[in-house]
């Protein structure tokens, strides 16, 4: 999920979001802070936030980006993607961008 602190609706969808990491351990979630992986942010087009984005073995297979809180859709997409592992591949999750 590509997130800021400041943003309502990322402050709305934040406990969910922990709450499916822990629902969905077959599932790899990384919290996205556009300011510190700007190259990141750009390389995927990322233009607003929350945005999320889900692969499996390296290949985009969704992404969504919520104008309000779209719990069911969320809901649907987690569920669709429970049994696969989302990576990112080529990407440090660090501050080296």
């Amino acid at each position: 999920m590509f997130f800021v602190d400041w943003a309502g609706l990322c402050k709305i969808l934040r406990p969910n979001f922990d709450s499916f990491s822990y629902d969905y351990p077959s599932i790899i979630f990384y919290e996205v802070d556009p300011d510190d992986l700007g190259k990141l942010t750009a390389d995927l087009g990322v233009t607003s936030v929350p945005t999320f984005f889900f692969f499996t073995d390296g290949a985009q297979l969704n992404n969504l980006t919520p104008s309000v809180v779209p719990t069911p859709r969320v809901l649907s997409i987690v569920s669709m993607a429970s049994c696969l592992k989302g990576v990112i591949n080529g990407y440090k999750t660090t501050n080296d961008y």
